[in-house]
């Protein structure tokens, strides 16, 4: 009997890898290869995990059992051996599953039922008791936040899509024969189309581990273009004409005969940009642990976290991520995917163009006597900055200018409640009578991203 591990080299040899090669990959891998001189069908596994199966030449299977149909535990005086000229095999007993203590959930908090159908904020909502009160969501009511339900209902309105069927093209016949898939030979024959070393190079460089051709300038592009397991079978057993494999087959054929090839790849890979990674790695985790302090210790963050979170739950209303206690941190970076239906508003109030711009985030009043403005908005060049701070100067002049002589909470909220802003690539312009505190948690979050 052997161990189960020698069973994907005999797969190996079943689907045409030549055996001299596997073997020498066995002692590679301090691996018996006279394992492979023996019949496969007679040849029993030790160490089978749960679950698994060895399919063997002649068409049977061993062990015939599959998770949750596993016959029951053979006693051992009844265990029946069954020798042969090469093996001794035994069915293994089935083992005992282990039932995870199901985690203790939160009821959702209140959802809010509006009439409009809005578009949906995509966050991963938490629903763990135990995460849930540990963190700083528990002591957290997204109801304290007085929204601008009109607005929202405005702005965020899901609009129905149409789509349009592409028409078919008529394809035309060709003798260029591809083994890979179609979106495989275009992403490989433009990778290998900027090698500067032939496959032939290539191919001793890979078994012989020469990094003088395999460099830290192509590896990457290598990674990508190596061939998969599938392709690789697909390689080996074409029979054909090789001259009449495109650009893209051709480089899989010349290296198939190569076991695991895209893992020697890798390998390559972590070998080359090892000390580039841990350095990499190593800032990151600073920059991790000062922002964990920061996290912990801002006040503009949390009134910030607060109001995604008072928004989500609004958008979200009646449906499964409504109501939620809390989201993921990731959800942060994917707020630029939900837009408002309206993309021209930017451009109506402070003539520009959000084309033009790296990102754009715009809360503005529906009615009209509602003043609460904020525009986040970050430039693709320093010129942009002094363009955008005349637009958002402009737009506020007009705002006190309206409301003067007839409206004077919202004349004295234009001018001491608002605030310009620029750090760095980024530019906050609000009018509120929370402008402190957005102040501070803009301020806080870019000096987050600057720390990275």
């Amino acid at each position: 009997m052997v161990d189960y591990q020698y069973s994907k080299k005999f797969k190996l040899v079943a689907m045409g890898r030549p055996i001299e090669q596997v073997k020498m990959r066995m002692e590679q891998e301090g691996l018996d290869p006279s394992v492979l001189d023996l019949d496969m069908n007679t040849v029993g596994f030790l160490n089978i995990p749960e679950g698994e199966e060895v399919k063997y030449p002649d068409g049977h299977v061993e062990p015939c059992c599959k998770p949750g149909t596993a016959p029951a535990p053979t006693p051992v005086a009844a265990v029946a051996f069954s020798a042969s000229a090469s093996s001794v095999t035994r069915k293994p007993a089935a083992r005992q599953s282990m039932v995870k203590p199901k985690e203790e959930t939160l009821a959702p908090r209140p959802k809010y039922k509006h009439e409009a159908k809005l578009r949906p904020l995509y966050w991963d909502v938490l629903t763990s008791k135990s995460v849930v009160e540990k963190s700083m969501w528990f002591q957290m009511n997204d109801r304290d936040i007085k929204l601008d339900t009109a607005m929202l209902d405005t702005e965020f309105t899901s609009k129905p899509m149409t789509f349009v069927l592409p028409v078919a093209e008529e394809t035309k016949t060709s003798d260029v024969v591809n083994l890979l898939d179609p979106k495989r030979e275009q992403n490989v024959g433009i990778a290998i189309g900027r090698l500067k070393v032939s496959t032939q190079q290539l191919h001793h460089a890979l078994l012989f581990g020469d990094f003088s051709v395999i460099t830290r300038e192509n590896i990457s592009q290598l990674v990508n273009a190596a061939p998969t397991e599938d392709e690789q079978a697909a390689c080996l057993a074409f029979s054909g004409d090789e001259k009449k494999l495109s650009s893209a087959s051709r480089f899989a054929y010349e290296l198939s005969d190569i076991p695991m090839v895209a893992v020697r790849f890798e390998c390559c890979k972590t070998i080359i940009t090892f000390d580039d990674e841990v350095t990499r790695i190593r800032k990151i985790i600073q920059v991790y642990e000062a922002n964990e302090k920061m996290m912990m210790n801002s006040t503009g963050i949390k009134q910030l976290m607060k109001l995604i979170l008072a928004i989500g739950n609004y958008l979200n209303g009646e449906s499964a991520r409504g109501g939620a206690w809390g989201f993921k941190i990731n959800l942060l970076s994917k707020l630029s995917q939900t837009k408002t239906a309206d993309g021209q508003m930017l451009r109506r109030l402070y003539g520009l163009d959000p084309a033009e711009y790296a990102g754009c985030a715009l809360y503005y009043p529906a009615g009209d006597m509602g003043v609460t403005e904020l525009l986040l908005l970050r430039v693709q060049t320093d010129d942009q900055l002094e363009t955008v701070q005349a637009a958002a100067q402009q737009r506020l002049d007009t705002q006190t200018n309206t409301f003067a002589g007839y409206a004077p909470e919202q004349y004295a909220l234009c001018k001491d409640g608002s605030a310009i802003v620029i750090k760095g690539q980024d530019v906050m312009f609000v009018i509120s009578a929370d402008k402190d505190a957005a102040v501070r948690a803009f301020r806080a979050v870019h000096s987050g991203r600057a720390g990275a």
